[in-house]
């Protein structure tokens, strides 16, 4: 079972029946982070080709894999799709409590905290941390006051 209690910058999280204070963070933070996973990403899987090439072929295979290594609108996306899936939500998990409790060493300490329960009130602790469930509100009233 999940659960969410907060004051101010600190959030006390229920994840698995284990009780966390967790650490908002900032979304511009987050996006970099996942901007920054999914080019390393990009980039280990170009070398990774390249590994196999030689001479002007691997030269010229970098060269055109650099050209279109994603960027703007294209990196936004796939970043946001990286923090979306259950791993991203345990990075998330990791960043906002390993500072704050003890024995948190990796995302993996939420493999065995997460249960298929949880998944619901997961995504609400995550929009917490990340502060989109502010925005969401300020979006809803700027709406309200249009109509």
């Amino acid at each position: 079972m999940s659960s969410i209690t907060e004051n101010s910058d600190v959030i006390e999280i229920k994840v698995g029946g284990k009780e966390l204070k967790a650490k908002k963070l900032n979304i511009g933070f987050l996006l970099g982070h996942f901007q920054k996973i999914v080019k390393d990403e990009k980039e280990a899987d170009m070398y990774k080709v390249a590994s196999n090439l030689e001479g002007t072929d691997k030269i010229d295979f970098l060269i055109r894999a650099f050209e279109i290594i994603p960027s703007g609108n294209d990196l936004t996306l796939l970043a946001g799709s990286k923090a979306e899936c259950l791993d991203g939500k345990k990075e998330i998990l990791f960043m906002s409590t390993k500072e704050l409790n003890d024995g948190i060493e990796s995302p993996d300490y939420f493999n065995e905290l997460i249960k298929i329960d949880d998944i619901e009130l997961l995504d609400t602790i995550i929009n917490r941390i990340s502060g989109i469930e502010e925005v969401k509100k300020n979006t809803k009233i700027k709406k309200k006051v249009k109509v």
